[in-house]
């Protein structure tokens, strides 16, 4: 069967017009419970406008032209390969692209990240823990929504399960929340309670804005039992264990890592994703990554996949220097999972503080390999970044 005829593809998907406003957009993506649109200017396709970028970035005004915020995106075809599109929805963060047919140019429909996972993920039967991030971020529901603004961007994350005094898992607070605060009113303006009275968002109780919580799956879960769970709540991520104690967060984006790998491949498979870099500094990420690898490749294991998530802040008065936000992923041929975040102002700070972290994670993993002399390896490798 050729393979255009098995990628699935939905027709029906929100489009929107490149000089449409936010304020005529978000309310209508938010009310349909549909996280990305696809646009485009005239006929032709220019890209992807998605909630989860927007609530990661800086202020927003509520008058500013889809245009402006759409992520420039090149739409994919029914030639390419199940790996090519998930490569270009992972590269560019997004979870829908439109496909084009391949002979005559003419728009098909779009190919969603969720309908591939469900159909080409590897090994289903794996289990959910082993793909989920285990360090799984919290706020309390007696914080402000100011709280939950910096960790979702100090973390890059679309979403924060939201605890009571208990530890208890009682709901979620995410970007598309925010949103519906900040965009509830056509005019872009703060929102009005029921007696008239308008105030900011910012400073209110997480408790009155969270929705309901995540799916949450048993520990002994798999793969498949977690994409079940997302499809029936139309979630793009499930948490692990149970309400008071959180075994791990697993998103749509863990997902579709595995189906970017190529069928046969010796040694680590990285990719950078993210930002576009130039070739020196892709170059550069590439080298420190693989320093690492080669240092702990007996511990580890020698064959894998590296998933470096790169995203930047604009400099302002008193920086001269971008922020950098990475985050790494390692998939071990060991069957280890390795996760750690690191930020600097430049890209190669932004990369090391990453890689000090996952080699302090892998270095606490109790295997018998770390009874030797864990101290020497720590300094032997920092002094080398």
């Amino acid at each position: 069967m050729a393979e255009e005829t098995v990628v699935p593809i939905r027709k029906n998907f929100v489009k929107v017009g490149a000089d449409e406003f936010l304020f005529n957009v978000i309310p209508r993506l938010i009310d349909e419970g549909v996280g990305e649109a696809q646009v485009f200017d005239g006929k032709d396709y220019i890209g992807v406008m998605s909630l989860r970028e927007l609530g990661r970035k800086g202020r927003i005004q509520s008058e500013t032209r889809i245009n402006k915020v759409v992520k420039r995106i090149k739409h994919v075809s029914t030639g390419d390969s199940v790996k090519d599109i998930a490569s270009k929805l992972l590269s560019q963060k997004v979870h829908s692209i439109v496909i084009e047919d391949e002979k005559t140019g003419r728009p098909l429909g779009v190919v969603q990240a969720m309908d591939l996972v469900q159909k080409f993920f590897p090994s289903p039967n794996d289990t959910a823990i082993s793909y989920a991030t285990e360090d799984v971020q919290t706020v309390s529901e007696l914080h402000t929504l100011s709280v939950a603004i910096k960790l979702l961007r100090a973390y890059n994350i679309s979403q924060l399960p939201v605890v009571n005094e208990a530890n208890e898992v009682i709901g979620t607070i995410s970007s598309t929340n925010l949103f519906s605060l900040v965009f509830r009113q056509p005019s872009g303006e703060r929102i009005t309670d029921p007696e008239g009275l308008v105030f900011d968002p910012y400073s209110e109780l997480i408790s009155d804005f969270m929705t309901e919580s995540l799916p949450i799956i048993p520990n002994s879960s798999t793969i498949k039992d977690a994409i079940d769970s997302m499809v029936d709540r139309n979630t793009d991520a499930v948490l692990i264990g149970d309400p008071f104690h959180l075994q791990g967060i697993l998103t749509l984006t863990d997902l579709l890592e595995p189906l970017t790998v190529p069928e046969a491949q010796s040694g680590y498979y990285i990719q950078v994703v993210g930002e576009e870099l130039d070739e020196v500094d892709l170059d550069r990420i590439i080298s420190e990554v693989t320093g690492f690898l080669q240092k702990f490749s007996e511990a580890i294991g020698e064959n894998g996949q590296v998933v470096v998530h790169i995203k930047t802040f604009e400099k302002n008065k008193f920086r001269t220097h971008v922020l950098y936000q990475i985050r790494l992923r390692v998939y071990t041929d060991k069957g280890f999972l390795f996760v750690s975040n690191g930020q600097g102002f430049g890209l190669i700070p932004a990369i090391n503080d990453a890689i000090e972290r996952l080699t302090r994670e892998v270095l606490t993993k109790k295997e018998p390999w770390k009874k030797h002399d864990q101290r020497a390896l720590i300094r032997e490798f920092l002094f080398e970044l």
